[in-house]
């Protein structure tokens, strides 16, 4: 993590670039992938006396980026973790096409062949499934 800090009245202002690779699962096939976190930030702190009261928790447009301090300062540490789970995505993925595992018997569908088969209906959608057969035998007699 590289940047500047300055002070501002009671206004702490970051900014700077923070740089990593994490260790990471894939979402569907639980095998461990590496994600890079590259990202810029600009960041505003002001002290928690400063917080608005409850009525007043919407972000006017242009404070996204502002965030508050309790004490003499701010933990870089704390920053840090936070810019690095904002860059993360909501689910990894070790590859865009991945299999992920058979719900049956627990392989890895990339690596492997499953011998499980078909996958079993759910019996809640059986009704439907029933139906839908019935109304495309209708949409081809209806046809003919």
């Amino acid at each position: 993590m590289r940047g500047t800090a300055s002070l501002l009245d009671k206004e702490i202002h970051l900014s700077g670039r923070l740089g990593t690779e994490i260790r990471l699962v894939c979402a569907r096939c639980l095998e461990p992938i590496r994600q890079v976190v590259d990202r810029e930030f600009d960041l505003f702190y002001h002290p928690l006396v400063d917080c608005p009261e409850e009525e007043e928790l919407a972000v006017p447009k242009g404070e996204e980026e502002l965030g508050f301090y309790q004490g003499e300062g701010l933990l870089l540490d704390d920053v840090a973790k936070e810019q690095v789970l904002l860059a993360l995505p909501m689910r990894s993925l070790c590859r865009e096409d991945c299999k992920g595992l058979c719900p049956h018997c627990g392989c890895n569908r990339n690596t492997e062949t499953c011998s499980c088969g078909t996958v079993a209906v759910d019996p809640r959608w059986e009704k439907l499934k029933i139906e839908d057969e019935r109304l495309k035998e209708a949409d081809k007699h209806a046809k003919s």
